[in-house]
């Protein structure tokens, strides 16, 4: 089980969403569902919507966000996305 240490970056940086976007044609971006309380926590598990389980174990300077991206190398990506909240 990998286990990511930082954040490499956010969908928000041009170079990366760039590299992103080509990765998804092929299918080889993987996504990290969490919760809003679950981008507080610096340590946790969980499992991409491929199956893969990771681990996130992150120094106090760093933050999990909506689109922050664990992972990006040529043969595929992962990246944190939030559930949507529901409102009244």
């Amino acid at each position: 089980m990998p286990t990511y240490t930082r954040v490499f970056g956010t969908l928000s940086q041009a170079d990366i969403a760039d590299r992103i976007h080509a990765l998804s044609h092929g299918g080889r971006v993987e996504v990290l569902l969490l919760g809003r309380e679950d981008t507080l926590r610096r340590r946790l598990r969980g499992i991409t919507d491929k199956g893969t389980e990771v681990m996130i174990a992150l120094d106090r300077s760093e933050q999990l966000t909506d689109g922050a991206v664990l992972s990006l190398d040529p043969e595929k990506a992962i990246v944190v996305r939030m559930h949507e909240e529901r409102w009244l």
